[in-house]
């Protein structure tokens, strides 16, 4: 969703500073707009304007879609610029792992779990676009980035298979039954 728990604002800043340095950065923005976000949707629009971003050919706001694959297909980088106490494992960054993207994200709820930092993309601090753009230059080459790809898809298969993912929540309702069953 476009909200701004998803700091969409970080990620605009991260772009601006790489272009400003002569990185060609283009980004795409996916999520729903909602009515109640109207706001922070008009300022994200007013900052690509104060950052010299052409909305339309250098920042696309893609809206909701149906379907993320074509959009990671396409995509070199996956970038997760969420804000503090934001998010759990995000779902957007296992389906860019899936896809063999590499992923940069700010270190909030559990992706510091998911994501290898320098293995699989960077686990950057939150709030900081200059951390974010950093990362996305360390991602290098095509070469780097397709192997990095590789393990990112690799690790999200191993940690995010319904097998692995069945097997912790039962364990985590077998704790909770010990805990219950000490406290009686």
């Amino acid at each position: 969703n476009l909200n701004p728990q998803k700091g969409h604002e970080y990620l605009l800043q991260a772009v601006g500073l790489l272009r400003r340095d002569g990185c060609p950065a283009k980004t795409v923005i996916v999520g729903a707009s909602h009515d109640t976000h109207v706001a922070y949707e008009r300022e994200l629009h007013a900052l690509c304007g104060r950052l010299g971003l052409e909305i339309g050919r250098d920042v696309v706001f893609a809206g909701a879609l149906d379907d993320v694959r074509p959009a990671l297909a396409a995509a070199d980088i996956f970038v997760l610029s969420s804000v503090p106490r934001s998010e759990g494992v995000p779902t957007a960054a296992e389906e860019a792992m899936m896809m063999s993207v590499p992923v940069v994200a700010t270190d909030v709820g559990g992706v510091a779990e998911l994501v290898d930092d320098g293995v699989t993309g960077f686990v950057v601090p939150p709030l900081r676009p200059e951390a974010l753009a950093d990362a996305v230059l360390r991602t290098g080459d095509p070469a780097t980035r397709a192997a990095m790809g590789a393990r990112a898809r690799e690790r999200a298969a191993a940690l995010c298979a319904t097998e692995h993912c069945a097997r912790v929540h039962l364990e985590a309702y077998e704790r909770a039954l010990e805990y219950r069953a000490m406290r009686l």
